[in-house]
């Protein structure tokens, strides 16, 4: 599990495995599905419904319910 501080002030802790990734919010838990390409070469794209998620490094970009996030990994996790 990696754990993400968020620049809104909220967080996030995400399970990734090679099929996609569990994401947990306050709100609760999604589970999104690993893209099979990224055009860019780099990073990993997850994809649901109503949440996407965009891995590149230590940064994450989620976006959903029309409030995108950028997170930054927090040290250790």
């Amino acid at each position: 599990m990696v754990v993400y501080a968020c620049d809104d002030g909220s967080g996030l802790a995400v399970t990734y495995d090679e099929h996609g990734a569990l994401v947990k919010l306050p709100t609760g838990s999604t589970m999104l599905s690993r893209a099979e390409s990224v055009s860019n070469g780099s990073g990993e794209a997850y994809l649901g419904e109503e949440l996407s998620l965009y891995r590149d490094g230590d940064l994450v970009h989620l976006q959903g319910a029309g409030k995108p996030r950028v997170c930054t990994q927090s040290p250790g996790s």
